[in-house]
């Protein structure tokens, strides 16, 4: 299961790179 949230994550920031940096903030 965490490769498939991995990989969501992935797809959500090359959908919207504004979410992309949400996540980084998030995670450093």
């Amino acid at each position: 299961m965490g490769m498939v949230a991995r990989r969501f994550d992935v797809y959500l920031v090359t959908l919207d790179p504004t979410v992309g940096r949400e996540i980084r903030k998030t995670r450093p």
